[in-house]
């Protein structure tokens, strides 16, 4: 969570999660990248986006929904 926003490659997630060599990691990586997401419930309806990268690696978002930009603002239309 602390990388929130920024790309982080396969290779180095692959280090610093399993210590060892990316090679062959790749559908491993994707499987527990799924399940991460899943557990975790990074999904835009709860505020967070975990996507892929193509080529690269993994971002995590922090995402507003767009119902409470839109509550926010009529509550300023109404003051």
């Amino acid at each position: 969570l602390r990388n929130t926003g920024r790309p982080l490659s396969r290779t180095l997630i692959v280090e610093t999660v399993w210590s060892g060599n990316p090679l062959g990691m790749s559908r491993t990586m994707d499987t527990h990248v799924s399940r991460v997401r899943n557990k975790l419930g990074l999904t835009p309806g709860r505020g967070y986006r975990l996507s892929p990268v193509y080529g690269y690696g993994y971002r995590l978002d922090e995402i507003r929904a767009t119902n409470d930009i839109g509550r926010k603002n009529k509550q300023s239309e109404d003051n």
